[in-house]
């Protein structure tokens, strides 16, 4: 499995998370179940939380594998 996540500190959408009129988080829900996965998205009582879950490719690089830092 890989996982994708974000967050912030600002204070939560109080619950709101579907109700922009758009359809932002809601066709990120929708491409992540194309892909087999899902996505969370949320107030986590210290702010605001993006998850990604996909299921890792067969042959993909394990997911505690270290990343070289990018050239500063």
């Amino acid at each position: 499995e890989d996982r994708l996540s974000g967050a912030d500190s600002a204070p939560a959408a109080g619950g709101l998370a579907d109700a922009g009129g758009g359809y932002g988080l809601q066709g990120m829900r929708e491409r992540a179940a194309l892909l087999g996965g899902t996505l969370e998205a949320g107030g986590d009582g210290e702010g605001w939380r993006v998850e990604l879950r996909l299921p890792a490719p067969a042959g993909s690089i394990a997911a505690d594998t270290p990343f070289a830092e990018e050239p500063k």
